[in-house]
C-alpha cells in the first residue's frame, strides 16, 4: 500500500503519484509514504504535525 501526504490548500493541485510536479520523496516504513512538497514552501518554515 502507498500513502500520499499532500499539503492542503496548495497553490497548485498535486498528482497522487511519485512523478508529481513537486518532486515528492518516498520513505519506506511498513508502507510506502510519498511526501509531497508545497508550492509555497510552507514545510520549510512550519513544523509538520503535533507532538503530544
Amino acid at each position: 500500500m502507498t500513502i500520499h501526504i499532500m499539503p492542503l490548500n496548495d497553490l497548485r493541485e498535486h498528482d497522487e503519484s511519485t512523478t508529481c510536479w513537486c518532486l515528492p520523496r518516498v520513505e519506506w516504513h511498513e508502507e510506502a509514504l510519498v511526501i509531497h512538497n508545497s508550492a509555497d514552501g510552507r514545510e520549510l518554515t512550519k513544523p509538520i504535525g503535533r507532538r503530544v
